[in-house]
């Protein structure tokens, strides 16, 4: 990265740390993806709060291994992919369930 830093061809705000932290949110965007098209509504809270968990979970084996670090922005970067996720899930049924009601049974939900 600071080749293409020096040469200008790669911009200031791509750095390893940016790269690093956009991969988080994007692993785990599937999860809360798939779990919030799979299960109903009222899962969506279970699902935002075990990706934190399951983000946390994996930051604290990695602490007691060598070599590798924990680090808090990793839990932070991984639990708002799944929320994310959670939220293209909730944005998709939304839409879903608009297209596929008879025009006169639309409420206000």
């Amino acid at each position: 990265m600071e080749r293409g830093h020096a040469q200008g061809w790669l911009p200031g705000l791509i750095t390893y740390e940016s790269v690093e932290r956009a991969a988080n949110v994007v692993m785990f965007f599937p999860s809360g993806l798939l779990l919030g098209l799979l299960l109903p509504r009222g899962a969506y809270p279970y699902i935002m709060v075990g990706g934190y968990v399951v983000s946390l979970g994996i930051e604290s084996i990695q602490h007691m291994m060598p070599n590798r670090t924990a680090d808090v922005s990793d839990v932070l970067m991984n639990g708002t992919g799944t929320l994310l996720g959670v939220l293209a899930a909730a944005v998709w049924g939304r839409l879903q369930r608009r297209t596929t009601e008879p025009e006169g049974v639309r409420g206000f939900g």
